[in-house]
Order: structure tokens, then sequence, then C-alpha cells
């Protein structure tokens, strides 16, 4: 077992150390030169004391420590290593966010004029009190990385499994090669999850107790995790549904008038909020926004010729109407989950996505099959229905705006 609070503790106190002491040497000492003393000081105090003093089972310390390196060492080679080769979904993305963020660190009032998601925006605030130091900010993501191994073990804990189960899932949340990729380089996607992880695990919480503090913290981490990525609202919406219909005491949905009203005017006041703000209308909801003179299906249509090259997928089907666009949306899913598909593959890039990526959601499906009949005899039946629609709803939303394998 885990005891995450003093987890949490150490993680805020060496972050917060770390920003401070950046902040002091900022004039006087070289950005990198501090960065790797810093991420060196975090580092030792991570695999002295943290790891240690935290985790009392010898497995789980000896995982952990095989997370962090892996972690690290991908850090160093895409910040070092350049010269070598790029490591997966470097690059671009990353090269840009750095970039605005040390623009717009200069002067902050740029944030008003030029954004480069919000990720640039934290970014630009973390720069101008620490100076250029990419190599440490990158380094966060490796400990909010690791400290959502902490939060997801915890979770696993909350569903009281064996240990020998517990142990399989921790080690395949954490060798999952996707999750040491976005915990090492410079992307929003550590920050997503992160808070998305605090917010499964206050729901649980709630799933158990039904106390209404939980809730808020579900929605407040929610929300934290759609600012970095406005798609992650739609697991807002999941939750609320379940907050209001959810009966946690019989494990029954209880629908009544009153909860069906207010469930219509916060989606109705949430969709007004996405239209007439136009920091969330950056990325992929712009669809949904009804340009003059054009339709939903018009922007669909505009937005789907964006991404080209060969690992785009379902150019051929058309969409000229809303019930095709409804007809469309499981292919779409189906592809963006699974992409590239077997039958698709152009060689050896696309064998290696099929290993790294693919192969854990066709294990999942595998699960999901073999469990049928625990889930049928189990009290708690509830429980896998509401996560597997929690998964897909978030799934279906990025796969609205999703046409390229790479990118899925």
């Amino acid at each position: 077992m885990i005891n995450l609070k003093l987890a949490e503790r150490f993680f805020i106190i060496t972050m917060c150390f770390s920003i401070f002491f950046s902040f002091l040497l900022k004039p006087f000492n070289d950005d990198e030169v501090i960065s790797n003393l810093l991420v060196i000081f975090n580092l030792l105090l991570v695999i002295f004391l943290l790891i240690p003093v935290i985790v009392k089972n010898n497995n789980v310390k000896l995982l952990l420590y095989i997370f962090l390196f892996l972690r690290v060492l991908l850090l160093y080679f895409d910040y070092y290593g350049k010269d070598i080769g790029n490591v997966l979904h470097s690059g671009g993305d990353s090269e840009r966010f750095y970039e605005w963020g040390l623009l717009i660190s200069k002067n902050l009032n740029l944030i008003k004029e030029i954004s480069y998601t919000k990720y640039t925006d934290f970014l630009a605030i973390l720069y101008w009190v620490i100076g250029d130091q990419r190599f440490f900010s990158q380094f966060i993501n490796v400990l909010l990385g690791f400290w959502s191994i902490f939060v997801f073990y915890k979770v696993l804990d909350l569903f009281k499994l064996k240990d020998a189960t517990k142990l399989f899932f921790f080690a395949l949340y954490g060798f999952y090669p996707q999750n040491i990729i976005f915990s090492s380089i410079l992307l929003r996607e550590a920050l997503i999850q992160f808070f998305f992880m605090y917010s499964i695990l206050f729901f649980i919480k709630w799933l158990n107790s039904n106390k209404r503090i939980h809730v808020f913290k579900t929605l407040i981490f929610i929300v934290l995790s759609s600012f970095f990525h406005p798609g992650m609202l739609l697991g807002l919406l999941v939750y609320v549904f379940m907050f209001l219909f959810l009966d946690v005491q019989n494990y029954k949905f209880n629908f009544t008038f009153k909860k069906i009203a207010f469930l219509t005017i916060f989606c109705s006041l949430s969709l007004a909020f996405i239209i007439y703000n136009s920091s969330l209308l950056t990325g992929k909801l712009a669809i949904f926004v009804i340009q003059e003179n054009s339709s939903l299906i018009e922007n669909y249509q505009s937005k789907s010729g964006i991404e080209e090259g060969g690992a785009t997928y379902l150019r051929n089907f058309k969409v000229n109407s809303p019930i095709d666009l409804v007809l469309f949306m499981p292919l779409r899913l189906v592809y963006f989950i699974f992409s590239p598909m077997p039958y698709d593959v152009r060689g050896l890039g696309d064998l290696v996505a099929i290993f790294l990526d693919s192969s854990f959601y066709y294990f999942l499906v595998y699960m999901i099959v073999v469990s049928i009949s625990f889930i049928k005899r189990n009290i708690f039946t509830i429980f896998p229905k509401i996560f597997l629609i929690l998964f897909l709803t978030i799934s279906l939303g990025f796969a609205l705006g999703t046409e390229n394998s790479g990118t899925a």
C-alpha cells in the first residue's frame, strides 16, 4: 500500500522549493546548470526518501524505480540526444509550446493577444518565474507523470483488488509506452492525465461513500483537465450525469423530471459557454460552431481536409447529413482507438505503433469479454459500466476531431 497523502506533500513541497530556488538564482547562474541541479536533487529525494518511506511493498518499490528510470532516461535523451534521434511525439508541438511560452514570458500581456493553448500560458508564467529552464519544465512532466502513478495505485486500493491483480494493472499502467513518452517530453498530456486521474480518484471515493465533498473535488479536477484540452469537457458531462441520476446506495439510476431538467439546463449553458469562449474553440470543438452561411456538416467537411498524409483514415466516407455523422461516429471511434489497423500497415513504423499503443486497447477489449460473467455476478456491476461510458464518451469526442493515426 502507498501513503498517497504523504506522497502528495512530498511532491508539492519539492516542486515549490525547486521553483522558489530557481527564482532566487535566476539572475546569477546559467539556466541549464540550475535545471540540471534541480533535476538531480529531486531525483535523489525520490530515490532515497520518497519511495523507501512511502512504499512498503518491495515489488511495488522495484516497479517504481523502473518506471522512474525509464522516464528520466527518455527525458535526457529527448533533451540532449536530438542529434541522435527524436522521441516519438516530440518536436513540432513541443517546440512550439516552448518557443511561444518563452516569448510570452518576456511580456505576460501577450497572453491576451497570442496563445498556443493554455499549456503555453502555463509555460509562459513558469518561465517568467524561473527563467529559460526548458529542461526543468520538462522534468515537471516527469514528476507529474510519476505522481499520477501513485494516484493510480490508490485507485486500485479503493477497488480492494487482490495483491497480484493490483500489481499486474499497476505494471500495465506504468509500462504503457505512451504513458512513459508523454511523461517525459514537453507536451500538455502529463498535466491532462494528472488532473483526470485525480478526478477518477475522487469519483470512486464518491461511489464508495456518497460524500458531497468528493463530488466537488471530482468536478474541479475534470475542469482543470479540460482547461488544457477542451475535449475533456465530455468527461465533465459524464460525471454530472452520474452525480444526478446514480443512486450509489442501491446502484441504480433514478430519473426524475427535476433532474432531467437540470441536466438539460447544464448542457445548454455548457454549450453556450463553449460557443462564446473563443479560447476553447481554437481546437477540435470548433466544428460545432456554425459559421456564417455554413452548416455543421460543412464545418466538419472543411476540417476533414486539414490533415494530409498516409496516416489518415476513412477519407472515402462522405458525411452529408447529421444522420450520416451519427452513423459514422462509431466507425471513427473504432479507428481512433485502434489505428493503425493491421490491414493498413505501411511498414515498420505502423507495426511499432500497433505494438506500443493499439495492443493495449486490444487487451482492454479482451479483458472486458473474459470478465462478462464476473460483471454479471458482482454487486458492483455498475462500476465497470460507468468507466466504460466515461472512456467511450471522451474517446468519441477526440475521435470527432482526429482522422490521423499518428495524432490518434
